[in-house]
């Protein structure tokens, strides 16, 4: 990973971000809460349509790995899959 400097000036962030998988996610520019659904059958719908947005997306493989990386949150839609789908996939014991 190459260190970035510590600074809080928007135009680098910006810059930097856009060459980043980041800054090329299908979800870049669009409001987060459609990815983070409460519970219900309305989220099951929200999360259903977050899932299409990230099938489509170029770095879905960048985010799941991403977000299996972090200890925490364990929420939201990431890399096509909810939360609990991730603990799964993280969890799930080794054969050996």
């Amino acid at each position: 990973m190459t260190d970035l400097p510590i600074t809080d000036d928007p135009l680098f962030w910006t810059a930097t971000l856009d060459r980043t998988w980041r800054g090329r996610a299908r979800c870049a520019g669009m409001d987060t809460d459609l990815f983070f659904a409460d519970r219900g059958n309305e989220a099951k719908i929200q999360n259903a349509e977050a899932k299409a947005i990230c099938k489509e997306c170029q770095v879905r493989f960048e985010c799941l790995e991403d977000a299996l990386n972090e200890p925490q949150p364990w929420f939201g839609v990431r890399g096509g899959l909810t939360a609990k789908e991730r603990r799964r996939i993280k969890w799930r014991p080794r054969i050996r």
